[in-house]
């Protein structure tokens, strides 16, 4: 996040240290996650989802947008790939929009993004759906099934029960967030 991006006050900072003149030989990230907290090194202090966001604040400021060949000749490999696992991890519905935001211009720059949420705020920003379910069998062994939420109406369904207000409710934060996809667009 940069002062002029309008999340950046809702993204823990980090700042780099030990560069010199001839280059950078060692670097710690320092965290504070608060505005009154002290620096202290990210490798002790930061907690699996403040990394992860950390990593996508890097990542969407250093992304440049991929230029490929039309997508019948693209190669899956030539594009670069990020997975988060759970990085709306300890954050609220307003802090998962602005996460989702950031997951969705990575892409508009042509990354591939994989990311595993349980906020519909973050979810909404995604072009494809994946459910992931466990239930036990009948002989007490627990099991996980992937079911691809391949229509509107799926998808629809899986944000409401994520917010557990309803589909009017789901409809509405869907609508949202591709009205702010448009405006980035334009």
């Amino acid at each position: 996040a940069t002062s002029e991006d309008p999340s950046a006050s809702a993204i823990p900072t980090a700042r780099l240290v030990h560069c010199t003149p001839y280059g950078i030989d060692r670097i710690h990230l320092l965290l504070s996650a608060g505005s009154q907290e002290e620096l202290r090194p990210l490798a002790l202090v930061g907690s699996g989802g403040e990394r992860s966001r950390i990593m996508l604040a890097f990542k969407t400021l250093l992304a440049t947008p991929i230029v490929t060949p039309a997508a019948s000749e693209c190669s899956p490999s030539a594009l670069p790939i990020s997975v988060y696992d759970e990085l709306d991890t300890g954050v609220g519905g307003r802090l998962g929009g602005l996460i989702g935001q950031h997951l969705r211009r990575l892409c508009n720059k042509g990354h591939q993004v994989l990311c595993i949420t349980h906020l519909p705020q973050v979810a909404v920003h995604g072009d494809m759906h994946l459910r992931v379910s466990k239930g036990e069998t009948a002989d007490g062994r627990m099991v996980s099934s992937v079911d691809k939420l391949t229509n509107t109406d799926q998808r629809l369904n899986e944000i409401a029960s994520m917010l557990d207000l309803g589909r009017a409710s789901a409809q509405a934060l869907i609508d949202a967030a591709a009205q702010k996809r448009e405006e980035n667009h334009s």
